[in-house]
């Protein structure tokens, strides 16, 4: 009878002992494949630390971009647009002015004065340097604004000079409304195509001058473009920036 249940005690705690290896084997197995989660999630923690410092190692210096942004500015074209402080055509100004603008030009005005500007429909204007304190070279065009109040260019020394610089330096030059007669009469207009306000005073200084009246409202020869009053001024500041777009 002893013997008996000690073979059943046997069974019984050989059962009990599989049992237990098996449960203890389940348990390693996840254990190690928990530690190999653990190592796949700190190797990708470092790799993206890794990326992360690759990415931080790309980013541009801020002395570099301040390079990059002044390269950028130095690209950009610039402008100087020259009025008469009285008298000057706030169309002929304005209109152009903000075409070049809005294309992303620098627009600078100069002036025979720099203070109470106005324009012959009543607008003001800011003046930003005397014709005296700016030349040709610094700009990629010149342009003259008309109205009744450019022909205090018209035997202006300073006035003729920045357009004489600005054709012999191959600059875009332009002038609209009366302003083609200051380039007639300072000669750069000999053997070009030109236009004028229609008025015979001033169609009379551009034949004098060399140049050959075609009464339109735009007429661009070579790097100068004339027009012929304030209707032809979108017209007249649109040729400017096909001319610098080439």
């Amino acid at each position: 009878m002893s013997l008996k249940i000690n073979s059943k005690s046997m069974v019984f705690l050989f059962f009990l002992s599989s049992v237990v290896f098996a449960f203890s084997s389940c348990k390693g197995k996840e254990g190690s494949e928990s530690s190999k989660e653990k190592k796949m999630t700190a190797s990708a923690g470092e790799e993206m630390g890794e990326e992360e410092q690759e990415g931080a190692k790309k980013e541009v210096p801020a002395g570099r971009e301040n390079k990059i942004e002044e390269k950028n500015q130095s690209k950009q074209k610039k402008i100087l647009m020259i009025i008469a402080c009285d008298g000057f055509r706030d169309e002929e100004l304005n209109k152009p002015k903000g075409i070049f603008e809005e294309k992303g030009f620098s627009v600078t005005v100069a002036s025979n004065r720099k203070a109470g500007c106005r324009g012959m429909m009543g607008g003001s204007a800011n003046v930003d340097s005397l014709i005296s304190e700016v030349s040709a070279k610094d700009f990629d065009a010149v342009v003259f604004v008309g109205g009744v109040g450019a022909k205090v260019f018209f035997d202006e020394p300073i006035a003729k000079n920045l357009a004489q610089d600005a054709v012999k330096l191959n600059k875009v030059v332009g002038a609209i409304c009366i302003a083609p007669s200051i380039l007639a009469n300072a000669g750069v207009l000999n053997g070009k195509k030109a236009t004028v306000w229609e008025g015979s005073e001033f169609i009379s200084m551009l034949k004098k001058g060399g140049a050959t009246f075609t009464g339109e409202s735009v007429t661009s020869d070579g790097k100068i473009v004339t027009a012929n009053g304030p209707n032809a001024a979108s017209a007249f500041g649109n040729k400017i920036v096909e001319l610098l777009s080439n």
